[in-house]
């Protein structure tokens, strides 16, 4: 029995990806875990391998094709024995949806071949109950786009609901723009196509900008006591084999440490929204922007609230570096409960951030610089930064939101306390 192979999802987010390279040609021999191809997805460059053996009959999709949809068939690999000339395959075929009964959590052997259940592998079948299927062909809602809550992803009545309502409240598109007609031609230096990272990027904060109710709250943070403890963490630290320092711990290493820190102490503030629940999380995951050439990435520090400084800083700086080489993978940049960005660099003084969603919070951070302040009635000078938060309204009140950057500044101004 032939092989379909699949444009596989790279990341929870994922919807689409170009085909950049095939590894592979018409009358190979592959076996499990060869490399197939090269898939750029919106953040990176990844291979897809095999998980079945065979010759490789049809190469479906064109090497450098763009916006391959999730879940295209790209290619046929024939079994031992099979004839690959005789293997044909419709590229728009779906995969089967299966009706389950309200009780049912699994497909057992009997309802299909065993051959099968292995070739295609537990994620090319779609669980639907018969009231959702039902609920769904009246609501003109296509199950190949509803994401299963149910057991091994079970599609039930919930799943069909939610989808109806997001269907029903997506507003009316915009015109799109897709040509000046004012502009002149010698006066166009370049043009680029969206590319998947850009279109993600617009994609996800338009979404953002239409669906999230948030509001800022900004605060003024003194860094002195921060800047002294910092200089003499780096002074201490051990020097490795290269004679370098073990560790240099940054500003953004502390306001990191600073925001999962609090978070513990304001836990209903460390969530994530969804239409239908808020989510709780046990530890801080913490995003953390990093520009890369016409780009953005947003590396998770997981767990930062029970990490070291010297732990996060070493892991900002190597993912960072990851990802401007665009070396990370998915799941280092999807996920986190809450984000950081900093322009502090370029001598932003405040800024607001875009939520991320299913994120609730961002923090903006501005650069420090030296400013007046009033210190027990008589004027002083101190170095400040300024702290921009922006928080989804529909998880995370007002009187929540400014629990949480009351508790953020006391850990930025008195940084020993969370070392402790």
């Amino acid at each position: 029995m032939s092989v379909h192979v699949r444009m596989p999802a790279l990341s929870p987010t994922m919807e689409e990806g170009s085909l950049s390279k095939w590894i592979v040609k018409v009358g190979d021999t592959v076996s499990v875990g060869d490399v197939l191809a090269e898939i750029e997805t919106d953040k990176a460059t990844m291979e897809v391998e095999t998980v079945d053996e065979g010759i490789v009959a049809q190469i479906l999709v064109d090497e450098g094709s763009v916006g391959v949809k999730v879940n295209t068939v790209i290619a046929i690999l024939a079994e031992e024995g099979e004839d690959p000339l005789s293997v044909i395959i419709d590229p728009t075929v779906k995969m089967p949806i299966l009706d389950v009964d309200k009780d049912e959590t699994m497909i057992s052997d009997s309802q299909m071949q065993v051959k099968s259940e292995q070739r295609l592998g537990d994620s090319d079948f779609r669980l639907v109950s018969p009231l959702a299927r039902r609920l769904a062909k009246k609501s003109g809602i296509n199950l190949h786009n509803v994401i299963g809550s149910g057991p091994r992803g079970r599609i039930i009545k919930s799943d069909v609901d939610h989808a109806l309502r997001e269907k029903e409240s997506v507003p009316s598109p915009l015109p799109l723009v897709t040509s000046l007609p004012h502009l002149k031609e010698d006066n166009i230096s370049e043009r680029r196509t969206h590319d998947n990272m850009r279109k993600t990027i617009a994609q996800r904060l338009t979404e953002s900008s239409i669906s999230i109710p948030f509001y800022s709250i900004m605060v003024e943070c003194r860094l002195d006591h921060l800047l002294t403890l910092r200089k003499e963490l780096n002074i201490a630290s051990p020097i490795g084999d290269d004679h370098q320092p073990l560790y240099k711990i940054s500003i953004n290493d502390f306001v990191i440490k600073a925001l999962a820190t609090a978070l513990t102490k304001v836990p209903l503030a460390n969530v994530s929204w969804t239409e239908t629940e808020r989510i709780f999380h046990k530890h801080v995951d913490v995003g953390v922007a990093v520009s890369v050439e016409d780009g953005l990435f947003t590396p998770t520090i997981r767990q930062a609230d029970i990490k070291t400084l010297s732990v996060i800083s070493g892991e900002v700086k190597d993912m960072a570096t990851r990802a401007r080489n665009r070396q990370l993978r998915p799941e280092e940049y999807s996920g986190g409960c809450t984000a950081v960005s900093n322009l502090g660099m370029f001598g932003v003084r405040e800024f607001t951030s875009i939520i991320n969603p299913p994120q609730a919070s961002i923090l903006s951070i501005g650069a420090s610089e030296k400013r007046p302040f009033v210190q027990d009635n008589k004027l002083a000078i101190g170095t400040m930064m300024s702290v921009n938060f922006s928080f989804d309204h529909r998880a995370i009140d007002g009187m929540l939101g400014g629990e949480l950057v009351s508790c953020f500044k006391h850990y930025i101004e008195r940084p020993e306390m969370m070392l402790i």
